[in-house]
């Protein structure tokens, strides 16, 4: 493994990251789906509302920002594939299963899989996260707008399989799909995202 891509923006990382030891041979990919700007008082104080509320329309709304906002660092990551497919590679956002699921699901689209096995595999991320549970429910009431709302602190902390249903129908109904997406916001081309399905099918044994 080679790359670690980091989703998270300048204000997240500024706000909780300790330093990172050093690995030979490792490089971190600063690839922010949202900018400085997007963590605003009022633009953190609408996500907490719809994090509140717990509801999947909720989750689209902030999915969809996510996808409109996140072409230029998921192209990072496609290209990495399309260009070095030997070499794995590590995405991670903060929680890791909103803008981390939003990638995942699109690369195993391109590969192909079927929407009830992605979503199955989005909601496993609530068994891998477990661990990690108190300390980032620990920081999340540190923040005003968590601490007087533990419900909608939970609600972030969710990974539900009808929420990942509900994004790939969202991918289709109002981006034309997932090859669509990628030719509008990411930017790559046909032969492109064929060359990145190919590498993984190829990658899996499946080709």
């Amino acid at each position: 493994m080679r790359k670690v891509f980091d989703l998270r923006s300048d204000t997240e990382i500024a706000k909780w990251t300790t330093p990172c030891p050093h690995i030979d041979g490792v490089e971190i990919v600063r690839t922010p789906v949202f900018k400085i700007e997007d963590y605003s008082p009022e633009m953190m104080a609408k996500r907490f509302e719809l994090y509140a509320s717990g509801k999947i329309e909720a989750f689209m709304e902030l999915y969809s920002q996510i996808l409109e906002n996140g072409g230029p660092a998921f192209g990072h990551i496609l290209r990495h594939v399309r260009d070095r497919p030997n070499e794995a590679c590590i995405i991670h956002c903060t929680a890791g299963k909103d803008r981390t699921g939003i990638i995942a699901a699109i690369l195993l689209k391109l590969a192909g899989v079927s929407d009830e096995d992605i979503a199955e595999d989005y909601a496993l991320t609530r068994v891998g996260r477990e661990p990690a549970r108190p300390r980032v429910m620990a920081r999340l009431t540190k923040e005003p707008l968590f601490a007087t709302n533990s419900e909608a602190a939970l609600n972030m902390f969710t990974s539900r399989s009808e929420t990942m249903l509900a994004f790939l129908a969202l991918l289709r109904e109002k981006y034309g799909g997932v090859r669509e997406y990628l030719k509008k916001y990411v930017h790559l081309s046909d032969q492109d995202i064929d060359i990145i399905r190919q590498n993984m099918l190829a990658l899996s044994g499946n080709s």
